[in-house]
């Protein structure tokens, strides 16, 4: 599913595939993205569900960063509303890893 990340003080709206979706945050492939948002950033994600079409915005704060030949960012949600806990179920049935090991 695709991502738009936008930083909220400012810099250049990126378009990303998402990795992993979990009840708190966010892996981001950021292999396609020309301007590299820094850890400790505030961003804003807009989504769309692939399955009803409605898109979704949610605040976090980038809290990882991989370098490398597959580049991610990790991101902390603040406070994800009730449509992303169905989002996350509707992508853990989809990969078919509902129950992930602690």
């Amino acid at each position: 599913m695709n991502a738009t990340v936008c930083p909220l003080l400012g810099g250049n709206m990126a378009v990303c595939h998402t990795r992993d979706v979990s009840e708190v945050g966010i892996c981001l492939d950021t292999s396609e993205v020309s301007e590299w948002i820094p850890v400790g950033t505030r961003v804003s994600l807009t989504l769309t569900d692939p399955h009803s079409g409605t898109a979704m915005e949610v605040i976090g704060d980038v809290v990882r960063e991989v370098a490398g030949s597959t580049p991610a960012l990790g991101v902390l949600l603040i406070e994800p509303p009730a449509e992303w806990k169905a989002l996350v179920a509707s992508a853990a049935r989809q990969s078919g890893t509902a129950e992930k090991p602690g």
